[in-house]
């Protein structure tokens, strides 16, 4: 518009993307992972030509595709654009013995290869690592970047949040009252050994930490986070008679708490719930609700009292 601007180089092709699983403990530990996959090269025996004295097509100039203006009407024309037909869009024409027999003229090969994948310590998931120019490499075109992108495998029974790691820890009634001591194979393979303090408690879904000993930072691996475990205490089904008259010495009632004759008809007792009927139940006054809605559009007049 202004006196024609600087000429556009080679255009980049479109990017490729891979996905890598990898687990939680590579992750914790950081790994070099293969990945192998197929992309198209300049053919090496032609150095991507298709052949030997290649000449432009003199219709599209090398274009590939030719502009046509067609007539739509009277003094009504529009241009369309389609492959050229002299070179059957290939830009060149050659002769038949002058063609390459190792890519048959078609200037690319198909190849298979490998590249190393450096997985650092603490990497998150879905990061993305760029291999610039090991994609797909076209006549004309700089050649495409691959990415592989990283996806760490669910773990068994630890989860993560950023640098925090987490597990669930199932413990006894008797193991919330009176200390837990366990151990569990971390994600380095290494045993560890956990125990509560001498005299604590454990609530049902508490939350405890173990300083230090989550994921490693990702980019400062001198630095880690933490680890959680949140406790899933397990009641007994029932309690019998002597093993309730040692609880009562242990913890008396205090003063004050309701105690009822379960032998009477109006002591009302709790009771298991059946899931099957409280679907149903549920299901039942959802429908007499939507039975007793007014219709859309019914004008409701109020009544005077």
């Amino acid at each position: 518009m202004f006196g024609g601007g600087k000429p556009k180089g080679p255009q980049k092709g479109k990017p490729k993307l891979i996905k890598l699983e990898v687990t939680l403990e590579e992750v914790y530990e950081g790994c070099t992972k293969t990945v192998t996959h197929r992309r198209m090269k300049l053919c090496d025996t032609c150095e991507g030509k298709g052949g030997k004295d290649r000449k432009d097509c003199g219709s599209c100039k090398g274009a590939r595709y030719i502009d046509r203006v067609v007539q739509m009407g009277p003094g009504m024309y529009t241009q369309t654009r389609g492959p050229c037909p002299t070179c059957k869009a290939q830009g060149f024409i050659m002769d038949p013995k002058d063609i390459c027999k190792a890519c048959r003229g078609k200037m690319v090969l198909e190849q298979e290869k490998q590249l190393d994948v450096a997985i650092e310590q603490g990497c998150p998931n879905e990061k993305d690592y760029i291999f610039t120019g090991e994609s797909d490499e076209l006549p004309g075109m700089l050649a495409a970047d691959l990415y592989v992108r990283v996806f760490i495998k669910p773990h068994p029974y630890i989860t993560r949040k950023g640098a925090d790691l987490f597990m669930q820890k199932k413990i006894s009634l008797l193991e919330a009252l009176t200390g837990v001591a366990f151990e569990f194979k971390h994600l380095d393979g290494k045993k560890i050994q956990v125990s509560s303090f001498k005299g604590e408690t454990i609530a049902p879904n508490s939350l405890k930490c173990i300083k230090r000993l989550g994921m490693p930072l990702y980019k400062n691996v001198m630095a880690n986070g933490n680890f959680y475990v949140q406790f899933e205490v397990e009641f007994p089904k029932t309690v019998g008679k002597e093993q309730r008259q040692q609880i009562d010495l242990i913890f008396p009632a205090e003063p004050g708490q309701a105690t009822f004759d379960v032998s009477k008809d109006d002591v009302h007792m709790l009771e298991e719930v059946d899931e099957r009927e409280l679907h149903r139940n549920n299901n039942d006054n959802q429908e007499d609700d939507e039975g007793e809605q007014v219709p859309h559009g019914t004008k409701v007049q109020c009544a005077v009292q």
